[in-house]
């Protein structure tokens, strides 16, 4: 990662934190966010023209295969999300996308993504990478996590809540 991207990060976190008149260790929604972008969060079913067939091998046969897409339509930035996954893994993924926006990272070309009539963007691996830290940057900000703990939400279980995040999500950010 980019000297200093972690800090900046953090940085960020709090200042689309402080967007919303949101403290460290509240919770900033996902699509709240997006909807500051004008990126409209949509599922499967939204998606005009989607073949029933593939709407149901993605939502009903095949879920775990995806989380969340970014694609762009007419020159406008949609985010694709699997309705299927946990509310706090959707945040997850709604914030990893987001951090692709927020950095302006360019893809490196488009992919198709079998069942869906447009494709979707690929990114450089140092890309997800900058994109995975970000994302769980806003979702919990070091400075968040420090005062929830301090106040007495300790366990992970706790936190994950809190956060609306995910046990993995809490523990990726416990460990940095």
């Amino acid at each position: 990662m980019r000297r200093g991207f972690k800090s900046w990060c953090e940085e960020q976190s709090l200042y689309w934190r402080g967007e919303f008149n949101l403290s460290a260790h509240q919770h900033l929604p996902s699509r709240d966010l997006a909807d500051r972008f004008d990126i409209e969060i949509v599922c499967p079913e939204d998606i005009p023209g989607l073949a029933q067939d593939d709407i149901t091998r993605l939502l009903h046969h095949d879920p775990r295969s995806w989380s969340a897409v970014t694609v762009s339509v007419d020159r406008c930035s949609i985010i694709i999300n699997n309705p299927k996954n946990s509310k706090a893994r959707q945040e997850s993924d709604i914030m990893h996308e987001m951090a692709h926006i927020i950095c302006e990272h360019d893809p490196i070309g488009l992919r198709p993504l079998p069942g869906l009539p447009f494709p979707f963007r690929e990114y450089r691996k140092s890309d997800e990478e900058e994109a995975e830290w970000l994302g769980a940057c806003l979702q919990i900000p070091r400075d968040g996590l420090l005062w929830v703990i301090k106040n007495g939400i300790r366990t992970n279980d706790q936190i994950a809540a809190h956060f609306v995040a995910s046990l993995d999500m809490v523990q990726f950010r416990r460990n940095k």
